[in-house]
């Protein structure tokens, strides 16, 4: 038997309640999700800062030409500073990277990780960084790394990569976060801690900057 008018209205009645509710939901998703954007900006506590405090190179040699080997030993000091005024900030992990003229000569995961670092509070962290890397260098990397040498200081490129968790946070207890700090140009000077023989040229502390989030 064909549908009556009255089961046809019926059907366009259930598709548009479903539409609605539909519609409503989505609503309520957009107002959720806005207020808990709102909450987490409010809350959230602000990243950890690093400052290179020294750093010194007794070994930079890199052979061209034969196997292109970087060898390196690097003494790195930095700071870690927990500026917030209620939030302790537990650090599970810091990976460090070194970077040359854009090539990528070391990674390490420090084994100072875990601890736990307390409100507006300052960790001095040491490092030594030291192993071999083979690196592709063009021509004008190569005769920057000589021009470097014979000043004694090099531009080394130092990133940071922490998995850190907040504690006792208002409204939220516990908020994860993986920042990533990158020190741009650290003059390092080879030989000796804080100055070189050739120039007297003296380390001077390095502010590193946080990457924003969206750009992560």
């Amino acid at each position: 038997m064909p549908r009556s008018r009255r089961d046809y209205c019926s059907c366009h009645g259930v598709i548009l309640n479903i539409l609605t509710i539909l519609a409503i939901l989505a609503f309520l998703g957009v107002i959720a999700f806005s207020f808990y954007s709102l909450i987490w900006l409010c809350v959230l506590p602000n990243e950890p800062k690093i400052t290179i405090t020294d750093a010194s190179l007794t070994q930079f040699d890199f052979a061209a030409g034969r196997n292109n080997i970087l060898n390196y030993n690097l003494a790195l000091n930095f700071t870690i500073r927990n500026s917030n005024k209620r939030a302790g900030i537990d650090y599970r992990g810091i990976q460090v990277i070194g970077k040359y003229r854009n090539k990528k000569f070391f990674v390490a995961s420090l084994s100072s990780t875990p601890f736990y670092q307390d409100h507006k509070n300052t960790t001095v962290v040491p490092v030594v960084l030291q192993g071999q890397q083979w690196v592709k260098f063009r021509k004008h990397d190569v005769s920057k790394f000589n021009l470097e040498t014979a000043a004694g200081v090099y531009n080394i490129r130092v990133e940071f990569r922490l998995r850190i968790r907040y504690k006792r946070v208002r409204i939220l207890k516990k908020i994860t976060d993986s920042p990533k700090i990158y020190c741009k140009q650290v003059k390092v000077p080879l030989s000796g801690y804080n100055e070189t023989s050739a120039g007297g040229f003296k380390f001077n502390p390095t502010k590193c900057k946080n990457v924003p989030m969206k750009k992560r």
